[in-house]
């Protein structure tokens, strides 16, 4: 019963770890990166926009955005307040800032917590 459970705990954190570095790995084109950068000027969120070169010894930069236009945008970064007008040809990809990681910390610890307890409780059986 023990081994089966562990099976079937394994096999799914197996399967979420695969579908999340498949979604990771998808850049955007050029109509894609557009409707990312709207939605996110509209919702006023911040962002993290990554590169095709390095700008300044790094390829992401966070802000928010500030216009969006056909052939690109205008990104105002969080830290300097320093304002960058970017192509989409010169974008890889537009992400959300997440801000739920502690939300994510607690679920894994608390399905780390439900796993150990059974552990132990199988274990104490013998």
């Amino acid at each position: 019963m023990f081994q089966k459970l562990m099976s079937v705990v394994l096999a799914g954190g197996l399967i979420l770890s695969s579908s999340a570095s498949a979604g990771a790995e998808q850049a955007g084109n050029a109509s894609d990166l557009q409707a990312k950068a709207r939605s996110a000027m509209a919702r006023h969120k911040p962002v993290v926009v990554t590169t095709r070169s390095e700008n300044n010894g790094r390829n992401k930069v966070q802000g928010t955005i500030s216009e969006v236009s056909d052939k690109g945008l205008t990104l105002v970064e969080n830290k300097t307040g320093r304002t960058m007008s970017m192509s989409y040809e010169e974008i890889r990809d537009i992400k959300g800032k997440s801000v739920h990681w502690p939300i994510y910390v607690a679920i894994g610890v608390g399905a780390a917590a439900v796993v150990l307890g059974v552990m132990f409780h199988e274990l104490s059986k013998d």
